[in-house]
C-alpha cells in the first residue's frame, strides 16, 4: 500500500482512530495459526501517520505497528458490547452458526471411520525361534525363508 498523501491521512484518522481493525499484510516468513492471528493482526487503532498504523491489542494491550509499505488494507471489526440491547441475540445466534460450523467440519470423519482388518488366521511366522546369528545385519537366507512362507500362505 502507498504512503497516503497529508489528506487521506486525515481522513483516515478521524474515521479509524479508536476503532477495531483487521490488518491485512503482504507475505511474511511466519507460519501463524489462527489463533495467533489475533494476536498479530487485529487490534485498536491508536494513530495513523506517515510511517504506517499503530495498534493496541484487544486484551493485552501490547503496541503493533504497521509500516504502509507491509499494508494491503485494513477493515473495521464489529464490536459487541455487553451493554447493547441484541447482545443476547447476536450471542446466539454466533453460537448457533459455531456449532453448524463444527458440526460440518467434523462430520466427514464419522463417515469415513476406517474398520480395522481382521486376521483370519495367524501368520506362522510369528513363531519362529530367533536366529543364533544375532548380528544386527539382515540375514539374507532368512529373508528369503520369510518371503517363501509368505507366497505358501498366500
Amino acid at each position: 500500500m502507498e504512503t497516503p498523501n497529508e489528506t487521506e491521512l486525515n481522513r483516515l484518522s478521524n474515521y479509524f482512530v479508536g476503532k477495531v481493525v483487521t490488518m491485512f499484510v503482504a507475505n511474511i516468513n511466519w507460519d501463524f495459526k489462527a489463533s495467533q492471528m489475533t494476536d498479530y493482526f487485529v487490534g485498536r487503532v491508536d494513530y495513523i501517520c506517515e510511517l504506517g498504523i499503530w495498534l493496541t491489542h484487544p486484551t493485552t494491550l501490547s503496541k503493533n505497528f504497521y509500516t504502509w509499505t507491509h499494508l494491503i488494507g485494513f477493515a473495521e471489526e464489529q464490536v459487541l458490547k455487553k451493554d447493547d440491547p441484541n447482545y443476547d441475540a447476536i450471542m446466539d445466534e454466533y453460537e448457533k452458526k459455531m456449532e453448524e460450523k463444527k458440526g460440518a467440519k467434523f462430520a466427514h470423519r464419522e463417515e469415513q471411520k476406517p474398520e480395522m482388518p481382521k486376521i483370519e488366521k495367524e501368520p506362522t511366522w510369528l513363531d519362529e525361534e530367533e536366529p543364533e546369528n544375532k548380528s544386527p545385519f539382515v540375514d539374507v537366507n532368512q529373508l528369503s525363508n520369510l518371503a517363501k512362507k509368505f507366497k505358501e500362505e498366500d
